[in-house]
């Protein structure tokens, strides 16, 4: 989950301060992850991070944007090395499980 201000759009970004896709750029998706996109989207944009928990979790890992450029948000490169290390025990940001919320 990160928070900022960000508008919803139809297929948000996330890199590092470095320029490292964290999020948003996809290969090839299976069916199912296709009909959840159609349907859900690939991120949530709710208004209160209790409202995330039916997406993200009731834990959710939680960061700060740095920068908002448009459709795409550039976090730290900590952060985005937290993120690409819990997705690799969880596979949250395969699954979208993925929320933005205003600050």
């Amino acid at each position: 989950m990160f928070n900022g201000n960000f508008d919803t759009v139809m297929s948000p970004k996330i890199i590092s301060e470095s320029g490292t896709a964290v999020y948003g750029v996809f290969g090839e998706l299976t069916a199912e992850q296709t009909d959840f996109v159609v349907n859900e989207g690939i991120a949530g944009f709710p208004e209160t991070i209790d409202k995330s928990n039916a997406r993200s979790g009731v834990q959710p890992l939680i960061v700060e944007a740095k920068q908002i450029d448009g459709d795409t948000i550039i976090i730290s490169d900590a952060d985005a090395l937290k993120i690409i290390t819990e997705n690799s025990n969880t596979h949250f940001l395969d699954n979208f499980k993925v929320s933005f919320v205003p600050d």
